[in-house]
Formats: C-alpha cells, structure tokens, sequence
C-alpha cells in the first residue's frame, strides 16, 4: 500500500522529483542531439513527446497495445547523409552509469541505440545487446565512440569526449 501511494506521487507531473526528472533527461536530449548535428548527422526528433504530444498524458495510463508501442518510441531518429543510414537513439540520464535490461522493459526497436549519459561519460548499447543480458555498468566501458556501426573518426571520438565536459557541467550537482 506504501508503496503504490509513493509511486503514485513521485510520478505525478508537477511534483518536484517527477519534474527534476524530466528537465535531467531533457538535457541528455539536448547534448545527444547537438552531439550528433556536430558530428554532421541530421537529428530528428520522433518519441511520443514529439509525435504525438497531445497523447502524452492520455498514454501513459493505458495498456493497449497502441499506446504501449507509442509509449516506447525511441527519442531520436539520427541519419547519416554520406552513409545513407539512419539510427533510432533513445537517450536516458543515468548519473552513476549503469543501465540493464530491468530498465529496459519491453522495447519494440531492437535495432535502436540506448545512449546514456552519465555524469563523465556517454554511453551506448543496443536495446538487443541489452535485452540479451549485456549491461551499461559504473565503471567506464561501452562509450559511443567506440561504436562501429557509426564508423566515428579519431576527430569525431575527441568531440564526443568533448561532449562529455558538457555532461559534466551540467550534472555535476546532481
């Protein structure tokens, strides 16, 4: 009974956690996104905030399968001009690092990079990689500069550890 009264607090909009919260995860939004335009990727915005902002409320009290998969839209769509291919990003703030599959629930889009900011470092597995056990852990490891799929350069991997001085500012109370 606790338990259900406490989540039922914590996660109304306009209690002062559940609005901490959002604004923390806006700006690993916003430094994933201004992270890949400098890289010379074009950023789309496409979770349901963005698609179907009117819904946002109504969703997330219900359990169909509609809303469920709207609900689970990565944040980003991130294409590459030069290579022709585009990548689905969803993007969490996590200050100690760590990320799994009991984080994860169920998500559609197996394909889809799970970038996670920390307070050091940006991170990065595939919502498969994650589903099949691996894990974002505290220590550092899995940086998105070390992705293959994304063929960064040498210079593209020093502005990503730019990037993460960005992270560090901007988190470093938190």
């Amino acid at each position: 009974m606790i338990d259900q009264t406490i989540k039922e607090n914590v996660l109304k909009p306009n209690n002062a956690f559940w609005v901490e919260n959002i604004i923390k995860a806006r700006i690993a939004e916003t430094i994933i996104k201004e992270l890949f335009r400098s890289l010379g990727y074009e950023v789309y915005y496409y979770g349901m905030e963005n698609s179907v902002p009117a819904l946002t409320n109504k969703l997330s009290r219900c359990e169909d399968e509609t809303s469920l998969g709207i609900r689970r839209m990565p944040d980003l769509v991130v294409f590459d001009q030069n290579r022709k291919r585009s990548f689905y990003i969803e993007v969490k703030f996590k200050a100690d690092g760590a990320y799994s599959k009991v984080e994860l629930k169920e998500n559609p889009y197996d394909s889809a990079f799970v970038v996670v900011v920390t307070k050091k470092h940006i991170k990065c597995l595939t919502v498969k990689e994650i589903k099949e056990g691996k894990k974002l852990r505290k220590y550092p490891d899995n940086y998105l500069g070390d992705r293959p799929e994304f063929e960064f350069s040498e210079e593209q991997r020093e502005m990503i550890k730019s990037f993460c001085d960005y992270a560090l500012k901007y988190y470093q109370c938190v």
